[in-house]
């Protein structure tokens, strides 16, 4: 296997790990929300790690402040 494929690999377990959080995160939410405990903070904390999650690892914000790429 050459290195671009393992590269394809590691990005593609990364972004079902952060799915995966971002569906407990999302479970977590709604259990809270259901028992009825009013925790903004927590929802707050809570939405900000979510957002991180996308904007990091589905938008790719971090090739804007990236050096240049080489593309095969």
């Amino acid at each position: 296997m050459n290195e671009m494929e393992k590269q394809k690999q590691e990005k593609y377990k990364i972004g079902l790990i952060v799915l995966g959080l971002l569906a407990l995160f999302t479970v977590g939410e709604f259990v809270i929300s259901v028992t009825g405990n009013n925790w903004v903070a927590v929802f707050v904390v809570i939405a900000l790690i979510k957002a991180f999650l996308v904007l990091r690892e589905y938008m790719h914000i971090g090739r804007l402040f990236g050096g240049p790429e080489e593309h095969p």
